[in-house]
């Protein structure tokens, strides 16, 4: 079966894009349980991975790709497995400015910052296998990072799970007084501004009128508390992450509320607002 995957993805994925995307997704619902070995291999990946620059494909080859790195193994298998891949390199280089494949990418980053998270914290797994896992993770920390960053929620929130096991990690470092590496400061110091800056509602944002909870779905009204409803639930996550980095670099955490406090009081002056009426309106960060 595995051989004629390889085939269809070899000799008929440029003519027969369904055909392909079909055995892409096979895979991946098959990749949980089969050995790993009959898909991760020279010739299979050498392919999938140029799957992952065709327009047509990629979405669906970086899914499966996902699923293979998502598999359950022991930590130094998968160690072997991320090393083998090349996976965060390989992210590096895609072009991920579609917001569809963003997405995509985005949840191959998590799933593989959950799995390196889960090899460095692992006390069952060897001293040199956890700093393996600890020096890749922090190369992956400025992908975290951007997919944090973009402006689409879907893609940004892709990565939360990852970013959560992240800062898990940093404040129980703290808390046994393990002092986090430059670049695990770095990425707190240039993640909090990120979070911060998503956290406040857009300029254009509809503030809806107290008459409009009383009002029924003919102007499509049910569809806007939905979005409010997901927009409310990526913003409670945004304050958890923020709360985190306020336990694990309170002096961080100072200078970032101050800096916004800051940047609103200037915009108000500039607008003309009084900080009363900025703060009795609810403000951009409430």
């Amino acid at each position: 079966m595995a051989h004629a995957w390889y085939v269809v993805l070899a000799c008929l994925s440029g003519t027969h894009a369904d055909l392909a995307r079909g055995v892409l997704q096979l895979m991946g619902a098959y990749v949980s349980w089969i050995d790993i070995n009959l898909i991760v291999n020279q010739p299979f990946m050498r392919i999938l991975f140029e799957l992952l620059r065709a327009p047509a494909l990629r979405c669906a080859a970086c899914n499966c790709l996902t699923r293979i790195v998502g598999k359950g193994m022991r930590p130094t298998e998968k160690l072997y497995l991320l090393q083998f891949l090349s996976v965060v390199d390989a992210m590096k280089q895609l072009d991920a400015g579609d917001a569809e494949f963003a997405e995509e990418v985005g949840k191959l980053a998590n799933v593989t910052g959950v799995e390196l998270k889960a090899i460095w914290t692992d006390k069952s797994a060897s001293s040199d296998a956890q700093a393996a896992a600890s020096a890749m993770l922090e190369q992956l920390l400025p992908l975290l990072l951007s997919f944090v960053s973009y402006k689409q929620s879907e893609v940004s929130s892709a990565v939360f799970p990852a970013i959560n096991d992240i800062l898990s990690v940093f404040k129980k470092m703290q808390r046994e007084g393990v002092a986090l590496s430059a670049v695990q400061q770095q990425f707190l110091a240039q993640l909090l501004p990120v979070l911060i800056e998503k956290l406040q509602y857009s300029e254009d944002y509809s503030w809806p009128a107290p008459s409009d909870a009383a009002a029924g779905d003919t102007d499509g009204s049910l569809d806007e508390d939905d979005d409010e409803a997901m927009f409310g639930e990526l913003r409670h996550s945004l304050r958890v992450f923020i709360d985190a980095i306020g336990q694990i670099s309170s002096d961080l955490y100072d200078s970032g509320v101050l800096a916004t406090a800051q940047s609103i009081f200037r915009q108000c002056s500039e607008y003309g607002v009084s900080a009363e009426r900025a703060t009795d309106e609810g403000g951009q960060l409430g």
